[in-house]
């Protein structure tokens, strides 16, 4: 692991829940990982919080985004001081043990028929996914940790585990730029630092899966939507 880490080409580290056996252990991880080379490695996690939460007890078990959602509608002003709160126990508790960002939030528009979506996300309204998600990235960046939204263009318009299979999305493209692209239109006005990209193929833009897609990186995200940040690819082990 040290030889490949120390790799010229190796930047960052992703920790999941089999790195992690207690908060000790953890942080002498990551204080080793960090002493490995110079410029040094970034270390990252998946904290979003409900299914996937890389790190529990002693952490705070964070409630899934979509528990957001649902007061949110009963109450909009709560909703906003939840998302706002949810934000920062996380980003302080990581930032405590050195972690220096989550792949975080998800801005997919909601799908209760998704395989991997579930209860990730905020909501299955575009215009509230991307008013939480601006006050969920506002609350990580007033904290110091930059936010990573994903997964773009957009999971909610498929059932399948892009883990497992390819899935294919067929709606339209305007369906797909007034509703997925949303959120990450506003995030990127408000300072998004990197986006995660979807393994799925959007047939009526393009043949190729979005995260090798010229025209989904370059054309659509670089050029009409403007965003300067780091792309990252999901992972699929």
């Amino acid at each position: 692991d040290k030889r490949v880490l120390a790799h010229s080409a190796v930047c960052g580290v992703i920790l999941f829940s089999r790195n992690f056996s207690d908060y000790t252990q953890l942080i002498d991880l990551i204080t080793e990982i960090k002493g490995l080379k110079e410029p040094r490695l970034l270390v990252s996690v998946d904290q979003e919080g409900g299914n996937v939460q890389r790190f529990r007890t002693p952490f705070t078990e964070l409630p899934p985004l979509s528990d957001i959602g649902t007061i949110y509608n009963h109450d909009p002003k709560l909703g906003r001081r939840m998302a706002s709160e949810h934000a920062a126990i996380m980003v302080d508790e990581l930032r405590a043990v050195g972690v220096d960002f989550s792949f975080a939030p998800v801005v997919d528009i909601g799908n209760k028929n998704s395989v991997v979506l579930r209860n990730r996300t905020f909501s299955d309204k575009p215009e509230i996914v991307s008013e939480l998600a601006v006050i969920y990235l506002q609350s990580m960046m007033e904290r110091g940790m930059v936010s990573v939204a994903k997964h773009f263009p957009g999971h909610g318009g498929v059932e399948e585990d892009s883990h497992l299979q390819l899935p294919v999305d067929k709606r339209e493209p305007f369906v797909i730029q007034n509703r997925d692209l949303l959120p990450y239109k506003i995030l990127i006005e408000n300072g998004l630092s990197a986006i995660m990209m979807a393994h799925l193929v959007y047939e009526k833009i393009d043949k190729e899966a979005a995260g090798y897609s010229k025209v989904w990186i370059k054309n659509i995200l670089r050029t009409d939507l403007g965003f300067k940040g780091l792309v990252f690819s999901d992972d699929l082990s």
